[in-house]
Formats: C-alpha cells, sequence, structure tokens
C-alpha cells in the first residue's frame, strides 16, 4: 500500500465491536493505555517484537528463500506511537502509526529494514445512539470465521436495547485476513499467503457490508453478517459471503460454545457452505485449566477454489496459520495458569484439504505465556510443524514481546 495514496484519501479510524473469538491478541491496546497529557489530548506508546527461529524444511513458506541455510533466523520489531484528540465532547479524532523493522527482510515482501505505515487516522463522532467514523479503520466484520482488515472508509452503528447494526465500506490494499496473536508474522512475514489475496492498490479493493446483533437472548449471542468484496485485478475473489452466528453458555461459567454457518458465493455463481464451532471449557476459577476444542469444514471440495475458504479462525497456529487455510481443520488446546502471571499453553492443530484424505498437514505449539503486567507480556514457544503429517518435518522456536507504555 503506498503510503501518499493512503495519507490522500483518509480522515479517520474505528473499531467495530468484535465477536468474543479467540484470536483477539493483535489489535492495538492503546486505548486502553493512553498518558493524558492535557484534559483533551492523550498520547500512548506500544512496542511489539517477536523472533522466529527454524530448521529449514518443507513446511515452511520461506523454505525455498535461502535453501543453502540449514537454519533460518527472522526478527520483526515495531513502535505504535498514538495519539488522541477530543475537541468536543462526542468528537474524536485519533492517529497512530507504526514503525516497522526486520531483520534479514523477507523477498515476498516490499518491507527492508525499517519501514513506516499509519494504523488508524480517525475522526469519530459519537453521540451515545449512534456513531459516525471516517478514514483509515480496523473493520471487525463480526464473525468468528470470517475477517477483520484495515481500510480508507466510511462506517456507522445504530444503537438500540434490543438490536445494533453496524454498515462500513472501503477500500483496501491488504490481504483480507483476520487479525490474530501474531500478526506482524501473518502480515508482513508471509504476505502472500492469506485467505485472500487482492490486489496491491489501494483503489482497486472494494468491500463493504453490514453486520446485526440481537440482544433479547442474552447471555447466548445471535449475530449475522453480509459482506461484498470486489478486488478489480482478481475476477475469482469478486464476492458476497454471509453467516450466522451463534453462542453463548452451555453449563454456566463452566463450558461454552460458538458455532457460525456461512455461504460464499463468486462471481461466477459457485456457492460454498461452511461451518465453524468452538468449545471452551475450565474447570474452576481464574488459576484452573482451560481447554478448548475446535472443527471447521468446508462443504463443497475443490481444487480451483481453495483460495476461497469461507472460514480461517481455527487454521491459526504461530506460524503455519496462514498455510492451514482449507478443507477441513481440528484445533484442541490446553492452557493452565496456575499462577496470576505464568500460563503454560499446547495447542495441535491438524488440516485435510480433501475429508478422509492421507496427506494432512499439521502443527504442535508448546509454550509459555508471561504476564507480569496488563503492560507487559512475553511468550515462548516451540513449534513443530508436519511432525505428524508425511510432509518433511520441521523444528522451530518462537518469541514475542510486547510492551505498552500507559498509564
Amino acid at each position: 500500500m503506498k503510503l501518499r495514496l493512503v495519507f490522500a484519501i483518509v480522515l479517520a479510524s474505528w473499531l467495530f465491536p468484535g465477536f468474543v473469538v479467540s484470536a483477539r491478541e493483535c489489535p492495538s491496546k492503546l486505548p486502553s493505555h493512553m498518558f493524558q497529557v492535557l484534559d483533551s489530548l492523550e498520547l500512548g506508546l506500544e512496542f511489539r517484537s517477536f523472533y522466529f527461529g527454524a530448521a529449514v524444511g518443507e513446511g515452511l513458506p520461506a523454505s525455498d528463500e535461502d535453501p543453502e541455510r540449514d537454519f533460518q533466523n527472522n526478527l520483526m520489531l515495531g513502535l505504535k506511537p498514538a495519539l488522541a484528540w477530543f475537541p468536543l465532547d462526542d468528537l474524536t479524532i485519533s492517529f497512530e502509526t507504526e514503525i516497522r523493522f526486520a531483520h534479514p527482510g523477507w523477498e515476498t515482501h516490499k518491507l527492508q529494514g525499517v519501514d513506516f505505515r499509519p494504523t488508524q487516522a480517525l475522526v469519530e463522532y459519537d453521540p451515545g445512539d449512534y456513531r459516525l467514523t471516517a478514514g483509515l479503520q480496523d473493520f471487525n466484520f463480526g464473525s468468528a470465521a470470517l475477517l477483520d482488515q484495515r481500510f480508507g472508509g466510511l462506517s456507522g452503528e445504530y444503537k438500540t436495547k434490543p438490536f445494533s447494526i453496524s454498515v462500513f465500506a472501503g477500500l483496501t490494499g491488504r490481504n483480507l485476513m483476520r487479525s490474530v496473536s501474531n500478526c506482524m508474522w501473518m502480515r508482513y512475514a508471509s504476505d502472500n499467503i492469506g485467505w485472500k489475496v487482492v490486489s496491491a492498490d489501494f483503489y482497486e479493493n472494494v468491500v463493504a457490508g453490514m453486520t446485526a446483533s440481537f440482544k433479547g437472548m442474552r447471555p447466548y449471542r445471535l449475530m449475522a453478517l453480509y459482506l461484498f468484496s470486489y478486488p478489480t485485478s482478481i475476477e475469482l475473489l469478486q464476492s458476497h459471503a454471509v453467516s450466522v452466528h451463534f453462542g453463548g453458555p452451555l453449563v454456566e461459567k463452566y463450558v461454552s460454545f460458538a458455532i457460525d454457518a456461512i455461504g460464499y458465493i463468486d462471481h461466477d455463481g459457485y456457492f460454498l457452505p461452511g461451518l465453524v464451532l468452538e468449545m471452551r471449557a475450565r474447570t474452576g476459577g481464574k488459576t484452573a485449566p482451560k481447554f478448548k476444542l475446535g472443527l471447521a469444514s468446508s462443504f463443497r471440495e475443490s481444487d480451483e477454489h481453495r483460495i476461497m475458504s469461507p472460514y480461517e479462525n481455527l487454521s491459526w497456529g504461530l506460524i503455519r496459520r496462514y498455510s492451514l487455510y482449507n478443507g477441513h481443520v481440528a484445533y484442541v488446546g490446553a492452557a493452565w495458569p496456575f499462577l496470576e502471571y505464568v500460563k503454560p499453553f499446547i495447542h495441535y492443530y491438524a488440516q485435510s484439504f480433501s475429508m478422509g484424505a492421507d496427506d494432512f498437514e499439521d502443527e504442535l505449539d508448546v509454550g509459555l505465556d508471561l504476564a507480569l503486567t496488563d503492560l507487559y507480556r512475553l511468550r515462548l514457544a516451540y513449534v513443530g510443524i508436519n511432525l505428524f503429517s508425511e510432509r518433511a518435518p520441521t523444528d522451530a522456536f518462537y518469541a514475542e514481546l510486547r510492551i505498552v507504555f500507559g498509564e
């Protein structure tokens, strides 16, 4: 995305209220941790980095880039300075940019060394019953199975006690994909492998849609989404998508579920249905073990339409998430926060494009989440890619550090 074009089009940004899903670590935490400089002015800063070291094998998207090395070292650093100004009671003007450094820099992406890009630039008017926003903004499309994406455009929300409706329209030059726990790797290290690959030219990608939420079934959630995507340079990816989300407790405080029924229609009228199911369980209080099970399936298998998967949230591991993107995906995970700031975890993902096929891909993540405070977080993990499949296995190490400077 060309920064000059972004600044010329953009005025502002707004975050749609998203669904309660597992992959919510990536969006900036700055809005809740800013320094108040004046009564109407706040400043913030966030640092985020990751290191990924891996033995080169067939299971890595970057394996062919440097076949002479037996081990790859990849480092990404990023700073997010932010500003929020409140000239009137109901008016907010916000700006946030990202300063990134990559070493050694990936051949498949333009990012080499230091790079700058805006992540928010918003003007938002919110008197209470409705909200209007213009500018560079993240649209939470609102489904556990569909997408989060950054756009330059317009959005609005109307809120009542029984329901709320959000509408959005904009342009984007980024791949359409969800923000997940390692957004910097997903967005910058393997930019060419995503849920949808769209044109790199900002003005060639038009997206519009609507989300609706019915509030009369609490504690259960009933939500719906319509999404229109029109990349002018890639006809196959011009599409309509719909999703209906239903979720809530099975056993109050202990077991919950979420289910998404999804339909996707491309420009030729090809219909691709899908289903996503997630279940979560916990055995007690804050320090009790937690468990998660997920299943996702496309019901019309076709090599021609592999890039049109209507779901993706279960396919994201620490590293291989951008390759496990279609067919049938299963996930099982557990975490045990036995101390307030220490949480060991284990996640396992398996994917097969054809039901019952012998050839499948998998990823095992084992590690620790350390949260010394709400503002300082460290994740350390061993990543085993294709350990149990017929493909060449890859051993990797992953470390991610996030520091939020604020009050």
